[in-house]
């Protein structure tokens, strides 16, 4: 449980790097660092995302933690209005793409990165079951929420790469 919380954690933090970035260098900078840098922060939530929602057999996977399937995926619904509908089109949007451009270069000649608001949702329901399941000392470190989590992370990035661009300028 601990470790599917940090993945969490991990999930959200690197999507927000990735959409400050991707908003901040819309024109693309000189050169390809920032390009590959915010490339694999989307890289990295999609495969952490896979982790938690994708394989059903990762240990992280919320199947292996989360004993009532049907409850987890009804109160999901009703409190995300997160579909099967919608729960399948992004899985499968997102598992395409780790399996095309991520994990393998697979046929697909060109490269669409997968909508993540759903799989946003998922993640921070998950990571609040998690927490109202598991025992307090799993929580200790981690964030309340993730949502607050997550706009930490999206202050914080744009303060970086302010930096940069500022530096840039002069």
């Amino acid at each position: 449980m601990r470790r599917a919380s940090i993945l969490c954690c991990h999930f959200v933090r690197n999507l927000a790097y990735f959409r400050v970035g991707h908003v901040v260098f819309k024109s693309a900078p000189e050169g390809e660092f920032w390009l590959t840098v915010i490339g694999n922060f989307i890289d990295i939530a999609v495969l952490d995302w896979c982790t938690l929602f994708g394989n059903h057999s990762d240990k992280q996977h919320w199947k292996q933690l989360i004993l009532d399937h049907e409850a987890f995926r009804e109160a999901l619904k009703k409190q995300t209005g997160i579909t099967p509908e919608k729960w399948h089109s992004s899985w499968s949007e997102v598992t395409l793409y780790r399996n095309e451009f991520v994990a393998h270069l697979g046929s697909e000649n060109i490269m669409h990165v997968p909508d993540m608001n759903i799989p946003q949702s998922m993640v921070e329901f998950y990571y609040q079951s998690l927490r109202t399941d598991g025992p307090a000392a799993f929580f200790q470190d981690l964030p309340d929420s993730l949502r607050d989590y997550y706009d930490f992370h999206c202050v914080e990035a744009q303060k970086y790469y302010s930096i940069y661009i500022n530096q840039e300028k002069h």
